[in-house]
């Protein structure tokens, strides 16, 4: 009984951080610095909705002057397109670059 509840409060809370992630991209679909990186690695991770991917992004960014690399998080649609070394263009906010906006 107590691992069924538990279970139904991860799975919620799991729902919350990518409604909010997802909301976050939108932010930065509006409003990011847009870049173009190289994918370092990359790990996927599974998503609460269904047509989703939640991954982790290990990318080179350059913050205030300085290349840093960092890992970061994305939702993606569909499949994982991506791969080590790819370049792709994301946006970020300098403030959370932690979260970010990958575009194919």
């Amino acid at each position: 009984m107590f691992r069924k509840c538990f279970e139904i409060l991860l799975n919620q809370y799991k729902k919350r951080q990518a409604r909010r992630q997802l909301r976050w991209q939108h932010f930065l679909r509006q409003r990011g610095i847009g870049i173009h990186t190289r994918i370092l690695e990359i790990k996927e991770r599974a998503c609460p909705f269904a047509n989703h991917v939640q991954c982790s992004v290990h990318v080179r960014l350059r913050v205030n002057g300085k290349n840093v690399s960092h890992w970061v998080q994305t939702i993606l649609a569909g499949p994982i397109p991506l791969h080590k070394g790819d370049v792709v263009h994301i946006r970020y906010s300098p403030a959370h670059f932690r979260k970010v906006l990958v575009l194919l």
